[in-house]
């Protein structure tokens, strides 16, 4: 679960870099977690990952 994590969070540093407009709009909680869920969905379906609702909150 570490190597996945260590996956979603490089990702979202390439997708979302500092200073980024998206990142910059996302001013609250939910926008900031919406952002970080894209990625995660994205990096799960390119790994082939499925895993439960609940293993995912935990990742995130």
């Amino acid at each position: 679960m570490a190597a996945l994590r260590e996956r979603i969070e490089d990702a979202f540093a390439r997708e979302y870099p500092d200073g980024s407009p998206a990142l910059r709009e996302a001013d609250t909680s939910a926008k900031r977690i919406r952002l970080l869920l894209d990625v995660a969905d994205y990096v799960l379906a390119v790994e082939s990952i499925a895993i439960g609702a609940d293993e995912k909150a935990r990742l995130i």
